[in-house]
């Protein structure tokens, strides 16, 4: 005989033995231990055994009855051990990790056949792990951030797998924020305003930012539907940059990429006047010079120069700090004045510069007129007009004559007088002098000497 094990039961197979002369007429089949017993028909020569305990061992006897009474028990069968699928394992417990989940159990009854271990099942999504027996708590990976998901753990044991758990507790897997893409930021005085753009919450909605500065370490915490932030207690004249955290009920986030750089600044207003105006006289023009001012944070746009008498005026850019005023009148004398231009304004005029006369550029003297000559005995005195300068000072005044005789004289002088000449016929003629050169010399004037 033998015996199969099943869930509280055993299956009991016999062979028909010899009736002796009196037909079977039923058989008995009793456990051990226990001795739960089960009759059946003569026609029967295998049947379940219920009633028993999974995890026992048992054997089992079989008696054969005829009209005559029963025999004797049979030889114990073979030993088995009824079992079962395991129980149910009881409703498990989730955490919510960063794209994972932590599933906890309590290891249930094997049912008669030792557990050999349990398989984890997500909802939405499908996602499973098998872990061994000896394992209650398992990470279950792969799984979307800001998706709600419940387990189901099912236990297995030599028999089969049990019947799937109640789903757990649900859980939403999150993970600290998004690194906040680089802030941009804009100088204020002692301040600066960053701004940023929100991150994905990462499963788990942004709570606040924290704002921090370099160098300094000044920090400020705003919450989670700000994305600028006025950042103070800066020192001005110091270049920052300033990062940005995201935090949520995770945690926080790494630090953004460094914001562009800024300067605090107290504010803007138009520039100083320009100093060290200039200017040296030209031909109906003369060019002004200045040094470049303050420009009290705001970039100078350019120059304006004006002339005084006349108010010419000339408007040139912020590389510019030398420029040539035309449209003046030579002869009048000037000055001129400078302001710069920001876009806050125009600052004040600066101080006059030096006076200046434009003029034509210099040439050599006008031609003397013919002069005019008197000769009484054996002198002769030799008489012009002043001539003009044409820009350059007159050095002299130099009468020649056809003899050899030659008298120069200061440009205040218009009289030569030659004493002691011999008789005879002369020429004279006047050049004026300056520091071009000498004009043409003028007509001669012819006198005679007796």
């Amino acid at each position: 005989m033998a015996a199969t094990r099943g869930d509280k039961s055993a299956v009991v197979f016999w062979t028909k033995p010899t009736s002796n002369g009196s037909p079977v007429t039923g058989y008995t089949i009793t456990s051990t231990p226990g001795g739960v017993s089960k009759s059946v028909d003569a026609d029967t020569t295998s049947t379940t055994i219920g009633g028993l305990t999974n995890g026992t061992a048992y054997t089992f006897t079989v008696v054969a009855t005829n009209a005559v009474g029963t025999s004797a028990a049979s030889e114990k069968s073979n030993e088995v051990t009824p079992a079962g699928v395991p129980d149910t394992v009881t409703k498990p417990t989730a955490t919510r990790g960063d794209k994972s989940a932590v599933v906890s159990w309590t290891k249930p009854s094997s049912n008669g056949s030792p557990v050999t271990g349990y398989t984890i099942t997500s909802t939405p999504g499908g996602v499973s792990k098998s872990v061994d027996a000896d394992t209650t708590s398992t990470t279950i990976g792969g799984l979307t951030n800001g998706t709600a998901y419940t387990f189901t753990v099912v236990a297995t044991n030599a028999v089969g797998t049990s019947a799937a758990s109640e789903k757990s507790n649900e859980v939403t897997p999150a993970g600290v924020p998004d690194t906040v893409t680089k802030p941009t930021a804009t100088r204020g005085d002692k301040s600066a305003v960053v701004s940023w753009t929100k991150p994905s919450g990462n499963g788990s909605p942004v709570t606040g930012y924290t704002v921090t500065a370099a160098p300094g370490g000044a920090t400020k915490t705003v919450d989670a539907d700000t994305t600028t932030a006025t950042i103070g207690g800066l020192t001005n004249g110091t270049a920052y940059t300033f990062t940005v955290t995201a935090t949520n009920a995770i945690g926080g986030s790494p630090a953004s990429e460094p914001s562009n750089e800024v300067t605090p600044a107290a504010p803007a207003t138009a520039p100083s006047a320009p100093a060290n105006v200039t200017a040296a006289g030209g031909n109906a023009s003369a060019t002004v010079s200045w040094t470049a001012p303050n420009e009290n944070n705001s970039p100078v746009t350019g120059y304006t120069i004006t002339s005084a008498p006349g108010g010419v005026s000339k408007s040139v850019p912020a590389d510019t700090t030398s420029t040539t005023i035309d449209g003046l009148t030579n002869g009048t004398t000037y000055t001129f004045t400078v302001t710069a231009t920001n876009v806050v304004g125009v600052s004040p005029a600066s101080n006059a510069s030096n006076e200046v006369t434009p003029a034509a550029p210099a040439t050599v003297p006008d031609r003397v007129d013919k002069p005019q000559a008197k000769v009484k005995n054996r002198k002769v005195v030799i008489r012009w007009e002043p001539v003009s300068s044409n820009g350059s000072d007159l050095i002299s005044y130099t009468v020649a004559s056809n003899r050899g005789h030659l008298k120069t004289v200061p440009p205040g002088k218009t009289k030569v007088v030659f004493r002691k000449l011999k008789p005879g016929r002369y020429k004279f003629n006047v050049t004026a002098t300056n520091n071009v050169g000498d004009s043409r010399s003028s007509r001669k004037v012819r006198v005679r000497v007796r």
